[in-house]
């Protein structure tokens, strides 16, 4: 599956076109819009490491995530904020080594309607933790072209660990 990489990192003094940050999950939109997620819970994660993540709600720092003195931020992280609403809008700020410390890459997502979002919670409570099940899962929806949707049941973290789930 996948992944859509950024461009240049925003920044209120200048633009960056020498770093980028690849995001993986949530799979962005194309064309600049905000990313529609498929689940009120989406896991962030992102092919290389972080010195910083910011999600704002309503405008609002609502929670952030510095790397530790030591290291980088690495690996998938869980939503750690209540779901995200039908339609509610946020935005996602990356940092990534390298980065000025006033320099982000700037996701801005969106969820899905409640129907979807509805429907994708009610796939990922059916599945419990059987992984052939997770498996047909993602392949189903890769298969019928949602990506987005392949790519949140790969990374969520209600799955199953296996070695097939993780080989993808």
């Amino acid at each position: 599956l996948p992944a859509h990489s950024l461009g240049a990192l925003s920044s209120p003094s200048r633009q960056l076109s020498d770093l980028d940050v690849c995001v993986i999950v949530p799979r962005l939109a194309e064309g600049g819009g905000p990313t529609s997620v498929p689940l009120g819970r989406p896991t962030l994660f992102t092919a290389g490491p972080l010195l910083q993540i910011r999600i704002e709600r309503d405008g609002k720092l609502a929670w952030h995530h510095d790397a530790p003195a030591d290291g980088l931020i690495q690996g998938p992280i869980a939503w750690p904020l209540a779901p995200i609403r039908p339609g509610e809008r946020l935005r996602l700020l990356l940092r990534p080594p390298g980065a000025a410390a006033d320099a982000f890459a700037v996701v801005s997502i969106q969820g899905a309607s409640a129907a979807v979002l509805q429907r994708n919670e009610a796939l990922v409570a059916s599945l419990g933790q059987d992984p052939a099940a997770w498996l047909a899962a993602v392949l189903q929806q890769r298969d019928r072209g949602d990506l987005a949707l392949a790519l949140a049941l790969l990374f969520a973290f209600e799955g199953p660990s296996s070695r097939q789930l993780d080989s993808l």
